[in-house]
């Protein structure tokens, strides 16, 4: 199965990102595809949070293992908690400032098995990705 997730951002009004990719990858796969994407410092903290219908953060997905317990996004597969389109999840891309990405399973696709495609792509988007406070404040000093 390929899940598209559609990338949303409550900073930037007409954003959106549309990131297909396989059910059996795993969060780190959908990280990375979103760091890249918007050309963010990937040295930074990021976690996903796994959400009611009405974005209430439950289950937290996490870059690091702080505490000792947590489930970790290059362990954990997308096909775990993911299975039917309308599923939602945060993105906290920059964990100082709170700074997060809304993220919807849009569609559930069948796999084309004669296709070379690798995931996960970029399909589809608009607008720019809100910029990330640390490469604003690099940025500043270097203008110094």
């Amino acid at each position: 199965m390929i899940f598209v997730f559609r990338v949303i951002s409550n900073e930037v009004e007409d954003f959106f990102r549309d990131v297909e990719i396989k059910s059996t990858q795993t969060f780190y796969q959908l990280h990375n595809a979103i760091q890249y994407d918007a050309d963010w410092d990937s040295s930074q903290l990021a976690n996903f949070y796994l959400t009611d219908d009405n974005w209430e953060p439950a289950q937290e997905i996490s870059l690091i293992d702080i505490s000792g317990d947590a489930l970790l996004m290059d362990k954990v597969k997308l096909n775990k908690f993911f299975s039917k389109k309308g599923q939602k999840l945060i993105y906290t891309y920059d964990v100082m400032a709170d700074r997060s990405l809304f993220i919807e399973l849009w569609k559930v696709k069948d796999e084309d098995e004669d296709s070379r495609q690798k995931y996960p792509v970029i399909s589809n988007g608009n607008g720019d990705f809100p910029s990330q406070v640390m490469l604003q404040k690099k940025q500043a000093r270097q203008n110094i």
